[in-house]
């Protein structure tokens, strides 16, 4: 082969990873000296056939447990659902699950602003402040979350699948490392609810049997009486085959008062599988991510010490869905771990930064090639 013809296929594979590039979070990825607009977080009306618009709240309770909120709503051509989803897991590895399907005639949004009213629960608020008030079957709170770094989206804050941008996946950070205060209540007890706190918009328009094949998550808080304040989040998919596996990366490393770290540009590395007997399904139980943000250098090792939760999402879908999405979905499974974070940053002057954080990851199965 000449050297012209190689010439040729090194700028056609060039043109295609640029193409590819440019579909993935496309935009600067400075960091943001100031809040997104609250507009970004807006719950708007559904226009696609198959559409997935979510909040997750995420915390690490000073107690030592961790709780997991949901507001979801989807819709899959015959029909729309809203709910909420509660997971409470004590310190000592007790988890409770909560569940609520809401009527569409119980749903009010803003379309400017973060507000969502779902029969009985409520999220509002504006940066650096919001509020998420839940009362469903079991389980009750009264939560504020207060930011200490701004809002904050990838790039400009959409991934698309597809070159006539029609098929694509928005995140925002909402609250990318928050205080929380407030009360739980569950069960007939009450919780204090102190501790930290992560939260994000996702919006999706993917064909309903076209879902991503697998999503990675890492999360990291301060540990109690650290001087230092430090979190992170890392949150990375695999398309399905469809989208040529487009893998989306992205990861956040913050101060209590600024970004360190934000970019897409790092590798991660799986290791430590483990076997789940009742799906067959093999997870890593350690993930490790070496990056480069702009000369800044991190290296950080999640490793699961206990396995909190095993979410098997068929049997949480609505009985007229389920049939239709055994049809195209293997079994799609959350897998969710606590464990201990930690890292080095190597800042561009040279002086490092060690990271000791309380760490929670996720390993998600979802769909069939």
């Amino acid at each position: 082969m000449n050297t012209k013809i190689l010439s040729v296929f090194f700028f056609i594979f060039l043109v295609a990873a640029v193409a590819q590039e440019d579909l993935v979070w496309p935009g600067k990825w400075d960091h943001p000296a100031e809040n997104i607009p609250e507009a970004d977080f807006a719950w708007k009306p559904a226009r696609y056939a198959f559409e997935n618009n979510s909040l997750y709240l995420l915390e690490k309770l000073d107690n030592g447990g961790w709780l997991i909120l949901n507001f979801f709503t989807f819709r899959a051509s015959i029909g729309q659902k809203w709910g909420v989803t509660a997971t409470l897991t004590e310190n000592n590895g007790k988890r409770h699950f909560f569940k609520e399907e809401i009527s569409d005639k119980e749903i009010e949004t803003r379309q400017n602003s973060a507000f969502l009213k779902m029969g009985k629960c409520v999220f509002d608020g504006a940066a650096p402040t919001y509020k998420a008030e839940l009362k469903i079957e079991g389980f009750s709170a009264n939560l504020i979350f207060h930011n200490r770094v701004p809002t904050w989206k990838p790039g400009k804050g959409v991934t698309y699948f597809t070159k006539d941008k029609k098929v694509f996946y928005k995140n925002y950070m909402i609250c990318p490392f928050s205080r929380v205060s407030g009360t739980i209540r569950y069960n007939g007890k009450t919780m204090d609810a102190a501790g930290w706190g992560y939260g994000d918009r996702g919006y999706s328009n993917l064909i309903f049997f076209r879902q991503h094949k697998y999503i990675y998550a890492i999360r990291g808080f301060p540990k109690k009486g650290a001087k230092a304040k430090y979190a992170l989040s890392m949150l990375e998919y695999e398309a399905h085959p469809s989208y040529n596996s487009l893998r989306i990366p992205s990861i956040i490393i913050m101060s209590d008062s600024e970004y360190l770290v934000a970019t897409k540009n790092y590798k991660l590395k799986l290791g430590d599988y483990r076997k789940d007997p009742n799906t067959g399904y093999t997870y890593p139980w350690r993930m490790e991510v070496d990056g480069d943000y702009n000369g800044v250098l991190f290296k950080l090792r999640s490793q699961a010490e206990r396995l909190e939760e095993v979410l098997d999402v068929i049997n949480e879908l609505p009985s007229y869905i389920r049939p239709f999405a055994k049809k195209f979905f293997s079994r799609p499974v959350f897998y969710r771990f606590s464990g201990s974070l930690t890292g080095e940053i190597t800042q561009r002057n040279g002086t490092k930064i060690q990271l000791d954080l309380h760490g929670y990851s996720e390993v998600v199965f979802v769909q069939k090639n």
